[in-house]
């Protein structure tokens, strides 16, 4: 598993906050959370919220999905993905579940006539 980081100003106070997760490290299995640390303006952060995942964390992508302002985050977990959407205080609710299949089907290209 890899490590993963990623930015944005979760709480709307200015400053650039981190979220960071990875692989296990000693009795510690990070795959299965993601961290979440606000700045405080200074160089610092506060101590981490931490959020779960039972069936770990292959990758995380900072967004806004709804256009509401505030940024989202969209977690893959071995076969779907989990949107959760931020409030303005740097939290994120319980998110949305969407299954990806395994067995992919793909379009084939589109052809086109020239002249």
């Amino acid at each position: 598993m890899k490590t993963f980081l990623g930015t944005g100003d979760f709480n709307h106070d200015g400053f650039i906050d981190i979220l960071l997760g990875g692989p296990k490290h000693g009795r510690r299995q990070l795959n299965h959370r993601i961290s979440i640390l606000l700045s405080n303006g200074d160089g610092t952060f506060q101590p981490p919220v931490y959020y779960s995942f039972p069936n770990g964390v292959t990758e995380v992508v900072v967004a806004d999905f709804n256009g509401d302002g505030n940024p989202d985050l969209a977690v893959a977990a071995n076969s779907s993905i989990l949107v959760m959407l931020g409030s303005d205080d740097g939290t994120f609710k319980a998110g949305i579940r969407t299954a990806v299949s395994a067995n992919r089907r793909t379009q084939p290209p589109a052809t086109s006539r020239c002249c």
